[in-house]
């Protein structure tokens, strides 16, 4: 629940800087009512002196207040100066000053109080309004946005300067936003930046270890859409999802690089990352929340510190997939769990420490695979109480129905292991595998080239013959030759009498 506030809150910012379009209608006057109306329905306090001459309004002072008592924290945007202009035309353009500190005091109940001190700066931002009374579109660019850490006090203790810097800058930003009011606010966004580029640099005060982080980001693009309810009490995210808070947002960018150095214990690791290309997609609302990042050409350089030499990885392709129910339901929801390494190589430096005579194939290797499933949520993952409720009490929050192995691949040194499988679960009998559902499916397994990945592995001497032997014992109670050289077919089977069959034969 916290998480989701905080994000409500940061974003409120980036509204206003970005030309979010709750700042909607075709009048300075509306606009300024629509931008009040818009932070006072998220939570925010607005304050400002209002001045209106015959084309412009002008709010001084103006400064955004959030009190949220659960986290006992406190966010304070100190905007100064907001100028809406009449351009004549039916459309309105608004000024914000060249810098807007921003501040966030929290003493959570668990944790350090912390004081931080936030600046975003901003050069060439044009923001024009056009459209109409609830029905408003907002087009912005601005040449640099820059976001930075000013200072940084913990349970009362001031940190030097050099002890945490953060800056962010995104350089060539330009989009368009739209919103129409109604029963919610649904928005829908577009956005681009040229590049975005980050340094932060960290020091223990107490001299026991330093470390700088920087990089970049090019051609970064954004879609976004979705709906907020009017009014949102920043203590209570359950009822701004039940409510029927959702967005769906989809990132992407055309590559990106980063340099880091640690000093710790008077040693130093420094390294070097890159990527040709990358997305990130995260979907979240009452009946649940996903994401899904990807990427290609991941590169990895390290060395220093405990590594004796330099260490070179990379990988052709990632990917990871998530997804999860959040709402208490009787009905069955779904759940997801992906992940792909792909055609990952390392260097012959590497290879050379474990496979001096080069035994092995060094063909890049692949681990991957897709989980997805039904599952029960007796609970509503947002409510805190009713999850301390469920840790006092020992109930589960939920239950597990079905899983669905939709894909599984491990490449490695010449070898590799394909399988799928599908299984259900009978939560009401926790007695035949001893504390967990009974489960009831059939997998199907193909290990190909497993027999000379061994006969390697002893030619190496990393096995010994005996050892080989024992292993394809083992393996030869579970599979059977299947088609072609050196390959082994498995199904595993699991009967609704909890027994455990392979390939027919019953093995428990």
């Amino acid at each position: 629940m916290k998480t989701s506030l905080k994000f409500a809150s940061s974003g409120a910012l980036v509204a206003l800087l970005a030309a979010n379009p709750a700042l909607a209608d075709v009048t300075p006057e509306q606009v300024w009512t629509d931008f009040k109306e818009y932070f006072e329905s998220v939570g925010y306090e607005v304050s400002g002196d209002e001045a209106v001459s015959s084309s412009t309004m002008t709010v001084s002072n103006l400064v955004l207040k959030m009190v949220q008592e659960q986290a006992n924290t406190t966010s304070t945007v100190s905007i100064g100066q907001l100028v809406m202009t009449d351009q004549g035309d039916g459309t309105v353009s608004v000024t914000v000053p060249a810098e807007i500190p921003m501040r966030i005091v929290a003493d959570p109940a668990e944790g350090d109080a912390a004081d931080i001190s936030i600046n975003v700066a901003q050069t060439g931002m044009q923001t024009v309004v056009s459209g109409d009374p609830g029905d408003a579109t907002y087009t912005f660019s601005a040449n640099t946005m820059t976001v930075s850490l000013t200072n940084l006090t913990v349970e009362g203790e001031q940190l030097p300067a050099d002890a945490a810097q953060v800056s962010v800058a995104l350089n060539g930003m330009q989009g368009v936003s739209k919103m129409s009011v109604g029963d919610m606010r649904s928005f829908e966004q577009t956005g681009t930046v040229d590049k975005v580029t980050y340094d932060m640099s960290f020091k223990d005060p107490k001299g026991e270890g330093s470390g700088n982080f920087s990089g970049s980001v090019d051609a970064v693009t954004l879609e976004a859409l979705g709906s907020l309810p009017l009014t949102i009490d920043p203590d209570d995210a359950a009822a701004m999802f039940n409510n029927g808070f959702n967005a769906v947002a989809n990132f992407a960018h055309s590559g990106g690089k980063s340099s880091f150095q640690v000093e710790e214990n008077g040693t130093t690791t420094q390294g070097n990352t890159s990527s040709q290309n990358g997305t990130f997609a995260v979907s979240i609302g009452k009946e649940g929340v996903s994401y899904s990042v990807s990427g290609t050409g991941t590169q990895l350089e390290l060395m220093g510190g405990e590594i004796p030499f330099p260490v070179a990885l990379a990988m052709d392709e990632f990917g990871f997939n998530f997804k999860m129910p959040l709402s208490k339901s009787d009905e069955e929801q779904d759940f997801a769990l992906g992940v792909t390494l792909g055609q990952f190589t390392m260097s012959e430096m590497i290879w050379n420490l474990f496979d001096p005579g080069t035994v092995l194939p060094r063909d890049p290797a692949t681990i991957a695979f897709d989980l997805t499933g039904k599952a029960k949520l007796f609970l509503d993952l947002l409510d805190e109480a009713a999850i301390k409720n469920a840790e006092m009490s020992g109930q589960m929050p939920g239950e597990v129905n079905s899983v669905s192995v939709n894909n599984l691949t491990v490449e490695l040194a010449g070898a590799k292991l394909d399988g799928k499988g599908d299984f259900t679960f009978d939560n009401t009998d926790l007695q035949t595998f001893n504390g967990l559902p009974r489960p009831t499916g059939v997998a199907n397994l193909m290990l190909t080239g497993g027999n000379a990945l061994l006969d390697k592995l002893v030619q190496m001497g990393l096995l010994k013959q005996e050892d080989a032997m024992g292993a394809r014992m083992m393996v030869s109670m579970f599979a059977v030759p299947g088609a072609g050289e050196d390959v082994l077919e498995s199904k595993i089977e699991i009967n609704d009498q909890g027994h455990i069959m392979a390939n027919g034969m019953r093995i428990q």
